[in-house]
């Protein structure tokens, strides 16, 4: 492996064990000192785990006990702790019924912006109003128009053209409303929180590939497309949302297939009783060549809608493929007497004009490739995640191959390749100790 290729791959495992550390302290900002008031009116004192809340579960322990107990949003109506942490219970109305969720204030102000999520894990957001406290749903289809309502006067000079329903969007439109209804108000910093998480994948693929080899050679001819279904491993870390970075393993099986080949060859011919010398003969024959390998996908996925429970997505990245077999197959390349009947020259396999194969290697022990992709992406109740995915891979290969009675000849390969893949995606939960 050339040391540029063993320096991007050095990099790439670095910056994933760092994100990795990353993510294994990341619990402890999920746990806070603080209080709940019962729906029944009574105030407990202790900690808070509200790593699971967009599933609507929290979990309290109080300073003496040492196992959690989990509250559902109909025992609760307010959580409050260190970290800005400000919860509330709050009943819904759903196409299957009335629900209860948790909501969270993201944005405190006088218009102070707050997200929960259904059964369904959509997600949803409510403004308070300053007037009377009153949580009020922001829709989903139509928020624009639906804010500049609700703000008045304030509502109608912020321009919601690029608000998107998310978060960050809503805190930052939030934030000028606060300053255009409350300017003597000091401007609060919006802070992206991160909270990786790793999983695991398993992928079932489907690639096609288009073989394309170089012309004026030996294994010139009409290589047919090749399609096959394999399977491969990978590891996820969701850096973000809306961003993840992820790595692989997949065998991908390059044998291709020609059709019967007429070529005029210039071989070495040397028959007993003659002096050696160069002659030319029609030969047909078919060149299998097998070739596969090992490849190691790293890449970045991008979810448009990241809290959505669909959600198209773009990828991109490099391929690293580690040659593992390499052969040309067949015993093939027959003369052609093209003055006799049918064409065919009656000699026995062995005899004088008969070529094969020898070997055939990769010219360097791996390449990098590039891919680009679409996919979308359906996240679990279970925090799983399932993916469909098409890729497009653009790959040459590069190789050596001696035969018979020829020599060396060199073999320039691109085997770019379309691949349509599902990918389960299981994510480790963060536990509670």
């Amino acid at each position: 492996m050339n040391p540029d290729l063993s320096k991007s791959l050095f990099r790439s495992i670095c910056f994933t064990l760092i994100l990795l550390q990353q993510s294994l302290f990341a619990q402890k900002a999920e746990i806070s000192n603080g209080y709940y008031i019962s729906s029944k009116g009574d105030s407990l004192s202790g900690q808070i785990y509200f790593g699971d809340i967009r599933y609507n579960i929290l979990k309290f322990r109080s300073s003496n006990q040492d196992s959690w107990t989990n509250l559902s949003p109909q025992l609760v109506q307010v959580v409050a702790g260190e970290k800005e942490l400000h919860i509330l219970s709050k009943e819904i109305r759903t196409s299957e019924g009335a629900e209860y969720i948790f909501v969270q204030r993201v944005l405190e102000g006088g218009y102070s912006l707050y997200k929960g999520n259904t059964s369904k894990d959509i997600a949803l957001f409510f403004v308070q109003m300053p007037e009377d406290k009153s949580l009020v749903k922001i829709n989903p289809l139509g928020y624009g128009s639906q804010l500049k309502s609700l703000l008045d006067s304030c509502g109608q000079k912020l321009a919601a053209s690029n608000l998107r329903y998310t978060a960050e969007s809503l805190s930052r439109y939030f934030v000028q409303a606060n300053q255009c209804a409350y300017p003597g108000t000091k401007k609060p910093t919006i802070k992206n929180k991160i909270k990786p998480r790793l999983g695991i994948g398993l992928s079932a693929m489907y690639y096609n590939i288009n073989p394309t080899v170089g012309e004026n050679t030996i294994f010139s001819g009409d290589y047919r497309n090749v399609g096959r279904f394999n399977g491969g491993v990978s590891a996820r870390l969701q850096i973000t949302p809306a961003f993840s970075f992820h790595v692989g393993l997949n065998y991908v099986d390059k044998r291709i297939k020609s059709d019967s080949v007429l070529l005029r060859i210039k071989y070495y011919r040397a028959e007993p009783g003659y002096l050696p010398y160069y002659d030319k003969a029609y030969y047909r024959f078919a060149p299998d060549l097998n070739f596969t390998y090992w490849e190691i996908p790293i890449g970045f996925t991008h979810s448009f809608l990241p809290d959505r429970k669909l959600s198209p997505s773009y990828s991109f990245g490099l391929a690293v493929q580690i040659p593992n077999t390499q052969k040309i197959e067949h015993d093939w390349g027959y003369p052609l007497c093209l003055n006799s009947p049918g064409y065919v020259c009656f000699l026995p396999p062995g005899e004088v004009g008969h070529i094969s194969p020898i070997w055939a290697k990769s010219n360097e022990d791996a390449r990098v490739n590039f891919f680009v992709g679409l996919g979308l992406r359906k996240t679990l109740k279970s925090k799983n995640e399932w993916e469909l995915r098409v890729d497009y891979y653009n790959q040459l290969e590069k190789a050596k191959a001696e035969v018979s009675k020829i020599g060396i000849a060199n073999l320039f390969m691109r085997t770019s390749r379309f691949q349509a893949s599902v990918n389960y995606y299981f994510y480790f939960k963060k536990g509670v100790k």
